[in-house]
């Protein structure tokens, strides 16, 4: 996620490199063949704009701003999901906290257990979503050796997760620890975890149709061949290459607000435009740590904040 205070230029000039410098090469062809061709190019462009620039930037204007709309729509739904995380995160813990330390009979290594288990979920969803290969490392940090045995082929980890946490409860439900009631409520949190990981896998899981990307793409580069043209045949009083830096200018912010776009509507691709996942779990990993009574984290956004987004 781009943090407000700091504003990333160059990392938004270096989104469109590509596109910048076949822009370049484009108007300098352009202008290149309106110099040497002006008597005969004039004849031909006379016909041929008979549709004005106006209404080809509005189209691309039109289509932009329903990708940007709807690239927005898919980032802030992954951000909403992820708040249903963490609430449920904190209600399952502090459920399980408050019915387990007032029973001592409950042995504290279940309780420290079962409150680890639920902070590596949260941190191999994050993983999982951005397809990372580190799940591994994160199993032996947070879990036993027995489960990390158990897990280490699983194909969806987060999902077998939580059925360690739905057995844990069943156990004590066993044991009386929990009531029925307490072990419902145990197990509906699960479920609302289980459906939460589902949207936001859905979001990864489902892209938008590249056919748009492509009409952007396509209908820019017309755009800017007839302004180009425009400019260099309607206002000879401008310097020669003039009309093809204006060109460029305008054809890359179209170019720029497509990539944003485009950025936005993947939230969990590891970039920095990403909803900040990585950063949500650690926020959650020192939730329940509190809840333990161990000590924090204190260098959770350090190394984020030295750049201009959090991941």
């Amino acid at each position: 996620m781009i943090l407000k205070e700091k504003k990333p230029i160059i990392y938004l000039l270096g989104l469109i490199k590509r596109e910048f410098i076949l822009t370049v090469i484009l108007c300098l062809f352009i202008d290149t063949l309106l110099f040497y061709n002006q008597n005969i190019l004039q004849k031909l462009i006379a016909t041929s704009l008979s549709i004005p620039t106006t209404v080809l930037g509005t189209c691309i204007s039109l289509l932009l701003a329903f990708l940007l709309g709807y690239s927005y729509l898919r980032w802030w739904d992954a951000r909403i999901f992820w708040g249903e995380i963490v609430g449920e995160s904190r209600n399952i813990a502090r459920n399980f906290l408050s019915i387990t330390t007032s029973n001592s009979s409950v042995n504290p290594f279940i309780i420290r257990n079962f409150i680890n288990r639920q902070i590596c979920w949260v941190f191999i969803v994050a993983q999982q979503l951005r397809q990372q290969n580190n799940t591994q490392e994160t199993l032996n940090k947070y879990l036993i050796n027995v489960e990390v045995n158990r897990l280490k082929d699983c194909n969806n980890i987060a999902n077998m997760i939580l059925l360690l946490q739905s057995e844990n409860t069943q156990q004590l439900l066993k044991a009386n620890v929990f009531s029925e009631q307490q072990a419902t409520y145990i197990q509906k949190c699960l479920s609302d975890l289980s459906n939460a990981m589902g949207k936001a896998e859905r979001i990864k899981n489902t892209h938008f149709p590249n056919l748009y990307g492509l009409l952007v793409s396509w209908f820019t580069v017309l755009f800017m061949i007839i302004l180009q043209m425009n400019l260099h045949l309607n206002n000879k009083d401008i310097p020669y290459l003039f009309d093809g830096i204006i060109t460029v200018v305008i054809g890359n912010c179209f170019f720029l607000i497509h990539k944003v776009a485009k950025l936005l509507q993947d939230p969990f691709e590891n970039q920095p435009t990403d909803t900040p996942i990585t950063s949500i779990a650690c926020n959650i990993e020192n939730d329940l740590k509190e809840l333990l009574g161990d000590n924090l984290n204190q260098n959770v956004d350090d190394n984020n904040h030295k750049r201009f987004y959090l991941m």
